[in-house]
């Protein structure tokens, strides 16, 4: 596999990704998913419920999916009981959801399984979280053709390939700085150098910002 860019190049991203997360992590919103949970798990009510699924399905990139396949999606996973169930690894976990939404549109898209079976995976008994495997979609998929060959990119990748390029950084993190900075690994990959402003301005906090459930459930009702 040709690799562009080098770990010393990639490094000042690295530092400041890694910095920045103490301001706003994946992990709050993955805490904000779970409060939602041990919420319905004290309430049994399942308006509490479909509330924190269409979150797994909208809480990021799925906040523009149209009602109609969030509620389709939303009930797909209801009668599935997926929280109830146990997984061997995300794999499986991906799979279940790719087959329970493979009629549902825009549920079905690539990005959209990938973020629910990252939330959904939060919320299981053991966690259940990418760790062999970075799946790359949109602008993931982009920045990391301005890494390695873009012949050499697939959807899935051996986390193995990252691990030297990325050092401390999970996998699950991954997938959004490849995102996140791809307009700065293309100028890299092109022959410029970064400054430190530049870096600092492309970060986003990734937070998740979810709408109240009244809205939400509003949504779903009609």
């Amino acid at each position: 596999m040709f690799i562009f860019l080098t770990p010393k190049q990639l490094k000042p991203i690295v530092d400041s990704y890694l910095k920045k997360q103490s301001e706003c992590s994946l992990t709050d919103g993955f805490n904000k998913l779970r409060e939602i949970r041990d919420n319905y798990l004290r309430t049994g009510d399942t308006d509490d419920l479909r509330y924190l699924l269409a979150l797994c399905l909208r809480c990021r990139h799925g906040w523009r999916m149209p009602w109609e396949s969030t509620k389709q999606a939303v009930k797909a996973l209801l009668d599935s009981k997926i929280l109830e169930k146990k997984f061997g690894n995300f794999e499986s976990l991906y799979y279940e959801i790719k087959i329970l939404f493979r009629n549902i549109p825009f549920a079905c898209g690539d990005l959209t399984l990938y973020d629910t079976a990252v939330n959904i995976g939060q919320l299981l008994n053991p966690i259940v979280e990418p760790k062999d495997y970075v799946y790359l979609a949109a602008g993931a998929r982009e920045g990391a053709g301005y890494i390695f060959d873009n012949d050499d990119v697939c959807r899935k990748m051996p986390t193995s390939v990252f691990a030297g390029l990325f050092p401390g950084v999970p996998n699950v993190d991954l997938e959004n700085m490849l995102c996140i900075y791809k307009n700065l690994f293309k100028k890299l990959a092109e022959g410029n150098t970064l400054t430190p402003q530049e870096i600092e301005d492309a970060y986003n906090p990734h937070c998740f910002n979810p709408s109240s459930k009244k809205v939400y459930i509003e949504h779903l009702n009609n």
